[in-house]
């Protein structure tokens, strides 16, 4: 099993926790950049790209425009992490590489120095959402906050040394969590972002969104046997607060995935519908209304 290895190298009684990063002392540094890095982006490269290229982007009211936009910045990120971290994030998790493992043969940048930058951007990203877009239901607020406060707990964890093995641990499972989301919830963007560049492709739109709902439900179902096996495997490891609280983070994260997830499912049957009777899927919203709060997903 893949979490073998990370098990055994827990209960080995010579396992030594890894540090983090040397850069841990500047993580406020590096988040504080990329948030400042995706405001540059968005202003000035993809919003303008955007409202050039995509002729429907002017009958969009301002929530949704603003919505559009975060779905592109949202993609874009989440394309460079898994581009940047899937092979350190990998090895880590896998218990075949550590923290201080050098990066793709490199003998000053270690797996830790990327995966802490990718930390960073990850919460840049949740919290210009939070900020940027003008609705956000509460199971996605809760999500996005959840996310930010255990990313940057689990950093901050390395700067106490009586926490050094539930850092290691919590960044471990912190790890395993942003891999699924940054993978699972990549094709929710794309499939908005089709959605609002081509509104009148019925039928496409139906099989996106199809697929979309199918593959949020087989993300999570994954998700959830992969973190459980690795949770129960290093069961003796953990602290008493950890037990209790990365189960729950578990069920907040899976309820939100979920949610998207049936989302998808009605706005698959309404363009199907649409596409059978010639109609705007918007006039079936009243027969067959979405969720309500569905502002934050699409």
């Amino acid at each position: 099993m893949p979490y073998s290895q990370l098990a055994k190298n827990f209960d080995d009684p010579h396992h030594k926790h890894a540090k983090l990063s040397k850069l841990v002392p500047y993580s406020a540094l590096i988040l504080t950049v990329s948030c400042v890095v995706i405001f540059l982006v968005r202003m000035y490269l993809l919003e303008p790209l955007v409202k050039r290229y995509t002729s429907e982007y002017k009958h969009l009211d301002q929530a949704q425009k603003r919505s559009f936009i975060n779905h592109y910045v949202a993609a874009s990120i989440k394309l460079i992490l898994i581009i940047a971290s899937v092979y350190p994030a990998i090895s880590v998790i896998s218990g075949h590489k550590n923290l201080q493992s050098p990066f793709a043969g490199s003998s000053t940048v270690k797996d830790g120095d990327v995966l802490l930058c990718t930390f960073q951007v990850f919460t840049a990203m949740y919290i210009f959402e939070l900020f940027y877009r003008e609705k956000v239901s509460y199971i996605s607020g809760a999500h996005h906050i959840g996310a930010i406060i255990i990313t940057q707990t689990a950093i901050v964890l390395f700067l106490d040394p009586k926490h050094q093995q539930d850092a290691e641990l919590e960044f471990i499972m912190c790890l395993l969590w942003g891999f699924f989301d940054i993978v699972a919830e990549f094709w929710p963007h794309a499939a908005v972002i089709v959605y609002r560049t081509w509104p009148k492709k019925h039928m496409m739109l139906a099989d996106i969104f199809l697929a979309t709902a199918i593959l949020e439900i087989i993300g999570t179902i994954v998700e959830t046997v992969t973190v459980f096996s690795i949770f129960f495997s290093l069961w003796r490891h953990w602290t008493l607060e950890f037990k209790v609280l990365s189960p729950t983070l578990h069920l907040l994260f899976s309820c939100a995935q979920l949610w998207g997830a049936r989302v998808f499912w009605v706005m698959s049957q309404q363009h199907r519908k649409a596409a059978a009777d010639g109609l705007d899927p918007e006039m079936l919203k009243e027969s067959n209304p979405l969720p309500s709060k569905v502002g934050d997903i699409i």
